[in-house]
């Protein structure tokens, strides 16, 4: 192929850029190469001549103080402290847009050590005063139930010939208990309650030092609980003042720190874009270790795009004369990574390229033909005017307000589209969230639709039928130009006359025949059809036997020709788009029809129901069929098209640049 193309459908032409400087100059290099962002660095250690030329690693630098971990806990901490975002902001957060420049300033200005001792001081002293505070809060738990108990606890202790014991025990078990207690103390012993909590009974018991084990026996049988006090002195009153007089100072430090964590909380802005600065430093320092290096040199190899390496090479030799550049096309033997280069139009659709895999650094990029084709297949597989307005409402709301990374923006901006292609299908079927303008009360909707309606696929679903059929036939064909196109550009010429040409040529007589046959091509050209199908069948049952064994040539031609099986099954497949397109709009209108009847409900029920169903039963269709219109119309491309003419195996051209977790950082 001609490399001084820039482009070769869509795949962007690469060179190999190859950097020379003083190891002194490794990290200004990374730095110059980091806000550029458009180089693709390869590992030294991939090299080829990498030990010939004697290159070594070159030692990354550590980490600042773990400076990114720090700045980490530091946000984790003051998050629950920040603000609460409002409005729409609450729904759709967003990140801020700052230049490399100022996140650069406040990194360096911002005195990030001092705020994660402050933090980390702070969250130290909240976790031991909520300790405190949990403790606190049980040992008023447990006293609470003895308050009317005005004997102080560090009298109640046994005695030389008594045990005295403090127990709580379930009230449905208190009378039997009190019963078998006093017959085990034969009289001897008392039982003194002191309070009810809930289904627990609380109470001090007494009785003599010889039947403590009748006693401990009789406690296990009837769940009873024994009580200790030990490290508390005076009555359960005083004791719990106590606590309370604690637990309000405990509360009150817990909410100075509180204060404290919302003050800082105010810097946490600043602190996300600090950990982004320091974020692209740590980049820089891991790039480290792919640099080769020399005792004094360090050497730098990746591939650029070819528009923009002559700018990238002058302004390195003009700024660090000690850099030398050199710039080379790819060899045979090399694989550049694959950088796809599409218009505006044509760029969302990348985003389904990239579920399938990348084409090879030669190959065709198939984004351009797959994104009119994915645009009308979906459109026809979901059509519906109210659906696709919410694709596109909702799409139009994630551009907006959304940070949204590149992949994921291309993949927004081609649900946009689809959303289009959906409204304009639905106008064209009638399909207004099913026939809902066919249920309204008012004819004024009703006889808009049927003005803007085109055709029903309900009503004439063979004929629809015949026509996604027909969408199928032209995109396997498609398919063979482009992988006739591609074979051409190669050399691979008589391949593609008669390999692709000959499939052509058959595939439309065949075409033509099944016109011929329902009658929309007169019958005076079946003749002539017929000739250009046995002809292109023939031009292939030779083309399939060529270089064979004389005894092998009739089957390998007939092995060729029974692929019309596969090209056959592949067109029939896009009967999918007829099947949920009917299954779309049959469900929308079994859902208008079932909230009709559900009007008829007494006592106006019905009319508070009615509005909640639709909106919940019209979502559900929405997801469940939208998300069927996306997965088939992907399958469709997947399986029938690229097949045709694909050639995968690229890796993705990964430009090492500025990255971002908090902000998105615009270039300067």
């Amino acid at each position: 192929t001609n490399y001084e193309q820039d482009i070769v459908m869509a795949v962007a032409k690469l060179e190999k850029i190859s950097i020379l400087a003083h190891k002194d100059l490794q990290e200004v290099l990374l730095t110059e190469l980091q806000k550029a962002g458009c180089i693709h660095i390869t590992d030294f250690q991939q090299l080829p001549y990498a030990q010939e030329w004697g290159l070594e690693g070159v030692p990354g630098l550590s980490a600042d103080d773990n400076i990114l971990s720090k700045l980490e806990f530091t946000l984790k901490f003051l998050a629950p402290y920040e603000a609460p975002l409002e409005g729409l902001d609450k729904l759709i957060p967003q990140k801020p847009l700052v230049s490399q420049s100022k996140l650069r300033e406040i990194g360096e200005k911002l005195p990030v050590k001092e705020l994660y001792q402050e933090c980390k001081q702070l969250d130290e002293e909240m976790g031991e005063l909520r300790l405190r505070q949990a403790y606190l809060t049980a040992e008023i738990g447990v006293l609470t139930p003895w308050i009317k108990l005005s004997c102080p606890l560090r009298d109640i202790s046994p005695t030389k010939t008594a045990q005295v014991m403090m127990i709580k025990l379930p009230v449905e078990n208190q009378a039997e208990f009190e019963s078998a207690f006093s017959e085990a103390a034969e009289g001897e012993g008392e039982i003194a309650g002191i309070s009810r909590e809930g289904e627990l009974a609380y109470a001090v018991s007494l009785f003599p030092k010889t039947k403590e084990q009748e006693i401990l026996s009789l406690c296990s049988q009837y769940n009873v609980e024994q009580v200790n006090l030990p490290h508390l002195s005076g009555t359960p009153g005083e004791e719990r003042d106590r606590y309370q007089q604690e637990l309000k100072a405990v509360e009150k430090s817990l909410q100075e720190k509180d204060a404290a964590a919302g003050e800082l909380s105010k810097k946490r802005p600043d602190l996300a874009l600090a950990y982004d600065y320091f974020l692209n430093i740590e980049e820089r320092k891991n790039a480290l270790k792919y640099l080769g290096a020399t005792s004094r040199t360090c050497y730098l190899e990746g591939w650029i795009r070819k528009s923009k390496s002559q700018q990238l090479k002058g302004r390195l030799e003009k700024e660090h004369p000690e850099m030398e550049v050199t710039l080379t096309p790819p060899g045979e033997d090399e694989d550049p990574p694959v950088d796809l280069i599409n218009n505006n139009a044509v760029r969302p659709f990348e985003a389904v390229t990239n579920l399938y895999g990348l084409p090879g650094f030669n190959a065709l990029d198939p984004t351009p033909a797959l994104a009119p084709f994915f645009f009308l297949f979906f459109g026809l597989c979901l059509g519906d005017v109210g659906y696709g307005l919410l694709i596109v409402l909702i799409s139009w709301l994630g551009l907006k307000y959304m940070s949204l990374k590149d992949n994921s923006k291309k993949m927004m901006r081609m649900f946009l589209y689809c959303g289009i292609s959906t409204a304009v299908a639905g106008v064209l079927f009638g399909a207004w969230f099913g026939d809902f303008f066919d249920v309204l009360p008012f004819a004024g909707p009703k006889a808009l639709k049927d003005t803007l309606m085109v055709f029903d696929p309900i009503a004439q679903p063979v004929p629809f039928l015949g026509f996604t059929i027909g969408l199928g036939f032209i995109q396997v064909c498609t398919g063979i130009v482009l992988s006739f196109y591609d074979n051409w550009r190669c050399g691979e010429r008589l391949e593609a006359v008669w390999h692709q040409g000959g499939w052509l040529l058959l595939l439309l007589g065949v075409g033509l025949w099944a016109l011929v046959k329902v009658e929309i091509i007169p019958l005076t050209y079946n003749q002539s059809i017929e000739w250009l199908i046995w002809g292109s069948a023939g031009a292939l049952f030779l083309y399939g036997g060529r270089g064979k064994h004389i005894l092998l040539k009739p089957f390998t031609g007939l092995l060729e020709l029974y692929d019309i099986i596969s090209y056959l099954a592949d067109m029939l497949s896009y009967s999918r788009i007829l099947a949920l397109a009917l299954a779309t709009t049959i469900i929308a209108m079994v859902i208008n029809q079932i909230c009709v009847l559900m009007l008829g409900i007494p006592y106006y029920l019905g009319y508070i129901l009615v509005p909640v169903l639709w909106v919940a039963a019209h979502i559900f269709n929405f997801a469940i069929n939208g998300l069927g219109a996306f997965v088939h119309t992907a399958r469709l491309q997947f399986v029938e098209f690229f097949p045709k003419f694909f050639k995968g195996g690229g890796r993705t051209f990964t430009p090492f640049q500025w990255e971002s977790k908090y902000s998105i950082i615009k270039s300067e």
